[in-house]
């Protein structure tokens, strides 16, 4: 033991008196040391950092020590033993991106373990168009270089679009928190509406406020009668001290389904000078056949079409699925003992030819699924979820062909435990919308999920 600690302090002696950036870290990711090199370039001192452990993942605000430390964490395989050089955007203190390159070197102990990893960083000019050594290497990169276009771009610091039509939807991100105008957010169930509504929130100038989020479909009119009370006619008829608990923005989900007496509440608050708080709302139906249907009012309809911005489905935009599954698997990997660095190519190659009924919501599921399941460094066939395997094999379409009978009650069986499951992922597990999307009462759904031993989870927020 003191041999190896003579060796530490060697080491760290001779990288302390060196100008080059190096860094130090245990074997569970743990910063050691962190020399002036570092501190000169990243504008953080060992005493913010060390201590801290890093997690292979990027991170979105680009101001904080997690960024920073996960931007000096090695792809797992070094832990294993693999020497790697890695291209990073290496942010300082004051937010500004450094393109690098990390040499990211495993020291063994006697029994060939990796007992620590030491990271020499090359300070370069000009991101490098070096490949890295493996596609999750790649894939993490990629990322990690989208999400500094958007910060640069749009500063949108948790939001993954490389397609065109997203890109179109980060435009309009930029268009509507700019401005206090009704807010109407279109598209299927998981597609992220309530995500953006909050992104608008937290970038416009109510964003010191609550963000005040409420299911026209899952409260009742006299919930809603009650919380509406509470924000249009505050009790003193003065605002709270504490402006984080003063109500900045009103988001309203399926608001197809808000009571025709509240439709005109928010038509008289909103018609004011000086409403009290944003309006957002979203929709997974046509809003124009809801007019139609009078499930809305005219004025209503009005109000929340100042503003609009429709989300494409998932399957519209293929070139978003790797880099959301990478984004969701870096998700899974904060704050666990066990890093995944990404997907073999014959996982990337599935997620690409799925359509995702389930939107963002299915790929976070499966993707957390697979992490949980993952023995390796990356995720491979087998530790996709069964269920996503089933569905690539159910949307198939080929010739007829003559099929075996079966027993039709084991068939029955399997193709309703699909149906159910599918409806589950695609609400988030929520079990009252699984229901009512089946067409079934919640107790009946609880029924025939202990029958065919469908797991239940809690839901999704």
């Amino acid at each position: 033991m003191k041999k190896r600690s003579r060796k530490k302090a060697t080491l760290e002696a001779t990288l302390a008196a060196s100008d080059t950036p190096a860094f130090l870290l245990d074997a569970k990711r743990k910063l050691l040391f962190f020399n002036t090199g570092c501190e000169r370039l990243t504008g953080w001192s060992a005493e913010d950092v060390l201590g801290l452990t890093c997690d292979y993942a990027s991170a979105s605000d680009p101001k904080s020590t997690t960024t920073l430390t996960n931007t000096l964490c090695p792809p797992p395989e070094v832990f294993q033993g693999r020497p790697t050089r890695v291209p990073v955007f290496l942010i300082d203190r004051q937010g500004v991106s450094h393109p690098q390159l990390i040499d990211f070197l495993p020291l063994l102990d006697d029994d060939g373990h990796t007992n620590a990893v030491l990271g020499v960083v090359i300070e370069i000019d000009q991101p490098t168009g070096q490949v890295v050594d493996s596609p999750a290497q790649q894939m993490h990169a990629e990322l990690a270089s989208l999400r500094q276009e958007l910060r640069q771009r749009y500063g949108l610091h948790s939001f993954i679009a490389r397609s065109a039509a997203m890109q179109r939807v980060c435009r309009q991100i930029e268009l509507a928190r700019a401005s206090a105008a009704p807010l109407l957010l279109c598209g299927a169930e998981g597609t992220g509406k309530e995500h953006i509504a909050r992104l608008v929130h937290l970038e416009s100038e109510y964003r010191a406020m609550s963000f005040v989020p409420l299911d026209c479909r899952q409260l009742s009119a006299v919930e809603l009668k009650r919380i509406f009370r509470r924000i249009f006619e505050p009790e003193d008829g003065t605002s709270s001290a504490l402006p984080m608990t003063q109500p900045g923005t009103l988001y309203l989900s399926n608001v197809d389904s808000l009571p025709r007496d509240l439709q005109q509440r928010v038509v008289e608050e909103f018609t004011k000078p000086n409403p009290p708080v944003r309006l957002i709302v979203s929709t997974a139906e046509n809003i124009d056949s809801a007019l139609q249907d009078e499930a809305i009012q005219p004025e209503f309809h009005y109000l929340v079409t100042s503003l609009k911005i429709e989300l494409p489905l998932l399957a519209d935009r293929p070139e978003d699925v790797e880099p959301l599954a990478q984004h969701f698997l870096e998700e899974a990997n904060r704050g666990s003992d066990e890093q995944v660095g990404g997907f073999d190519r014959g996982v990337l190659a599935l997620f690409g030819e799925y359509t995702w009924p389930g939107q963002l919501a299915e790929v976070a599921e499966v993707v957390r699924e697979a992490c949980a399941a993952c023995t390796s460094a990356t995720i491979g066939l087998v530790d996709v979820p069964f269920r996503m395997r089933a569905g690539l094999e159910s949307q198939a379409v080929g010739p007829g062909m003559t099929r075996e009978i079966q027993p039709i009650e084991p068939l029955l069986q399997r193709i309703e435990t699909e149906h159910i499951t599918r409806a589950l992922v695609a609400c988030r597990y929520n079990k009252s919308k699984a229901a009512e999307l089946l067409g079934m009462t919640r107790p009946r759904l609880y029924r025939r999920m202990q029958m065919l031993k469908i797991e239940d989870r809690e839901a999704a927020l």
